[in-house]
């Protein structure tokens, strides 16, 4: 008879705990929103890869400046020093500008690569975004051989030469590789048959390879907490 209370006391803890368990689900699937291009994002500096993927960047009132935060220049006023002020648990901490992945102006998302900011211009399963830099000379050991012709007229200095690079970026790990091939057919390879696709298709190589990235993210959407 103990026996029997006992299984029985069992069964309904585990019901139980079954039961929170859904309920903690269903509340986080229902603070889940999947991405469209009309996301709003909140507005912050994203410290790390998790608080954009969670929606979660510093608040702009945890940012010491002087600046007015409802200025349409704020982020690229604020974002032009090599450094910022943060209140951090209540402590006012330095933080240089390559120490924190991007920032969001509540409509676009920016990521962070040494110190400079490029717009993510497709945001999906695979993000991909251009970063423009000053052009290395040929001599130096440094250069970088990832140059194309994409340029865009509006971020690039009268009479200065600059190198625009394409980069493709995982959004389940935040992983970022230059956009070619055999990257993209990398990622593309969790969707079997999609890839398959990709392979029979013919066509332009840049109309290719940005079709596929839409067909990617349309069958594979991700979602952002509200």
């Amino acid at each position: 008879m103990k026996s029997t209370l006992l299984a029985i006391l069992v069964l309904i803890t585990l019901n139980v705990m079954g039961q929170d368990s859904v309920c903690v689900n269903t509340n986080l699937s229902d603070s889940l929103v999947v991405y469209t291009p009309e996301f709003k994002f909140k507005r912050g500096i994203y410290l790390t890869y998790e608080d954009f993927k969670n929606n979660s960047p510093l608040p702009l009132s945890a940012v010491k400046t002087d600046l007015d935060s409802n200025s349409v220049h704020y982020f690229k006023d604020l974002l032009s020093h090599k450094k910022i002020y943060i209140y951090d648990n209540g402590q006012l901490r330095l933080l240089k500008n390559t120490e924190y992945w991007g920032y969001s102006d509540g409509r676009r998302v920016y990521c962070n690569s040494y110190g400079r900011f490029s717009r993510l211009d497709i945001i999906g399963s695979i993000c991909f975004f251009v970063k423009i830099s000053p052009m290395l000379d040929f001599n130096d050991v440094y250069y970088s051989h990832a140059y194309t012709n994409i340029t865009r007229k509006n971020m690039m200095d009268p009479g200065r030469k600059t190198q625009a690079d394409k980069y493709i970026m995982n959004f389940e790990n935040g992983e970022v590789f230059l956009l070619n091939k055999k990257q993209l057919v990398s990622l593309l390879s969790k969707d079997p048959e999609l890839l398959n696709d990709y392979k029979k298709y013919k066509g332009k190589k840049d109309v290719k390879t940005f079709m596929f990235i839409m067909k990617y993210n349309q069958k594979h959407p991700i979602s952002f907490l509200k």
